[in-house]
Formats: C-alpha cells, sequence, structure tokens
C-alpha cells in the first residue's frame, strides 16, 4: 500500500528547508560579522592607546621646550584600587604646583594643576576649595561655587575649619538677599 501525501506538502517541506538553511547562513553570517567587528574593536583600542602614548610623550617634550615642570614622559596613572581611592603624591605633587603658579599670578596653569590633583584624589576638600579659589580669580563664579560646595561637603566630617573655609567662600559669591 503506498502512502499518498497531501498536496502542497512537498512545497511546504522545501520552503522550510530554504527558511531553514537561510536561517543558518543568517547566523554564520552574524558570527562572522560579529567576529570581525571584535577584532576591529580591538584593533582600534590598541591604536588608541599608542596615540595616547604618543600624546603623553609630546605632552612631555613641549612641556621641556617650553619651560614645563614636567619633562619626563608623563606615566599613565594606574586606576584608583577602589572608588574614591586616589594617588596622594601625584596629588600632592601637582596641588604644590597649582600653588606655585596661583602665587605668580598664572592662574590657567594653577587651575590646570589642581585639576590634576582633584583626579587624582577626587574626593579631597582643600583641592576642592583651591580649584573654588582659582576659579573665583578667574571670575568664573559659578565654577567656584560648585567647588566650594563640593569641599564643604567633603570637609564637614573630618575637617570642620576647612569646611568653615568653604562655607564663608561660598557665602561671599552667594548674591545677597
Amino acid at each position: 500500500m503506498r502512502a499518498r501525501l497531501e498536496p502542497g506538502f512537498i512545497k511546504r517541506v522545501v520552503r522550510l528547508a530554504g527558511v531553514f538553511g537561510l536561517i543558518a547562513l543568517s547566523s554564520g553570517l552574524i558570527a562572522g560579522c560579529f567576529g570581525q567587528a571584535a577584532q576591529e574593536n580591538q584593533r582600534i583600542l590598541q591604536q588608541q592607546q599608542t596615540e595616547l602614548e604618543q600624546m603623553q610623550r609630546d605632552l612631555a617634550t613641549l612641556q621641556a621646550q617650553t619651560g614645563g615642570v614636567n619633562p619626563a614622559p608623563v606615566p599613565s596613572a594606574p586606576a584608583p584600587s577602589a572608588p574614591g581611592g586616589c594617588d596622594s603624591q601625584l596629588a600632592k605633587r601637582a596641588a604644590e604646583r597649582g600653588a606655585r603658579e596661583m602665587k605668580a599670578g598664572d592662574l590657567k596653569q594653577a587651575l590646570g594643576y589642581y585639576q590634576d590633583a582633584a583626579s587624582a584624589c577626587p574626593r579631597n576638600a582643600e583641592t576642592e576649595l583651591k580649584l573654588g579659589q582659582v576659579y573665583e580669580a578667574m571670575g568664573q563664579r559659578a565654577f567656584a561655587r560648585e567647588h566650594y560646595r563640593r569641599a564643604e561637603v567633603l570637609a564637614v566630617q573630618n575637617n570642620p575649619e576647612l569646611a568653615d573655609r568653604a562655607r564663608k567662600a561660598l557665602a561671599h559669591l552667594e548674591p545677597q538677599q
């Protein structure tokens, strides 16, 4: 006895085989594209790292030529081991340079050094206070207020005298009521 196929059964099987074939082909293409994309991203990342290192060398050379403070190549800073961690030695050196530039009247240079110190130790109230002072001296009152507020918040528990200095500086900048 011979089995009888329903009409259109073979067409449905062929159509499904085509769909499954397309799915398999698409999966292979997608996997290949993602693999290529990952390789391309890795290549771009390596290229950017090389460019960053070159820019650091160029910056060091420029500083040496213009009488900058750091003639040695700038090492890439290691990431802090914990959130809020800091490189206190780097921050101290940058803050000292910022103070020298502030005293010499070079506010732009002082600002750069204090920003470096804040990057090295993001939760340092003294650095935030200094940033506020530099911005105030530059006439940028909104930025000064922001940094004075940060200094106050950071210092309120550990350094009440510094928190008080930040409050006084902030009060000086606040519009009179």
